[in-house]
């Protein structure tokens, strides 16, 4: 198994690892001094990296699973790729690099787009104003022209 690079390792762990056995507590939060939060959750579906999650309620408040609609409340962002039904760690709050549907400005709000793991923008300035006020999206960090973007998850 190749090392995982120094960016990618916290406190001992290895947020790159994933598999079919548990290795950590589910639901357990990691602060990074880099202002990211890792998450260690199951994957109710596959996760694809760059993914957009949504919690997946109907099984358990840790099984996470690529957001499908627009009114999927954002949950986090995959930095690794998750076959369904194992274990890893997503990106719960920080900068990363998530989908994108279209061209997005910098700053604007996003929200789960309808197509799946996808963000899009927030349609107009009262959606991105609550994506600001409360932190129930992400900000599109620079201006990106779709495909993928650095965003900033609240």
């Amino acid at each position: 198994m190749a090392k995982a690079p120094l960016a990618f390792k916290r406190v001992g762990i290895d947020f790159t690892v994933t598999g079919a056995d548990r290795l950590h507590e589910l639901g357990i939060e990691i602060p990074c001094v880099d202002g990211k939060v890792y998450k260690y959750i199951r994957a109710g579906a596959a996760i694809a990296v760059g993914d957009a999650l949504k919690v997946d309620y109907a099984e358990g408040l840790n099984d996470f699973d690529p957001t499908s609609a627009a009114t999927s409340k954002l949950a986090g962002v995959a930095e690794v790729a998750i076959a369904d039904n194992e274990y890893g760690f997503v990106v719960v709050k920080g900068t990363v690099v998530a989908k994108l549907s279209g061209s997005t400005a910098a700053n604007a709000g996003l929200i789960p787009s309808a197509t799946a793991g996808t963000l899009g923008t927030a349609a107009d300035t009262a959606a991105a104003a609550l994506v600001a006020a409360t932190g129930l999206g992400a900000l599109c960090v620079v201006a990106e022209s779709g495909g993928t973007g650095t965003v900033k998850l609240l």
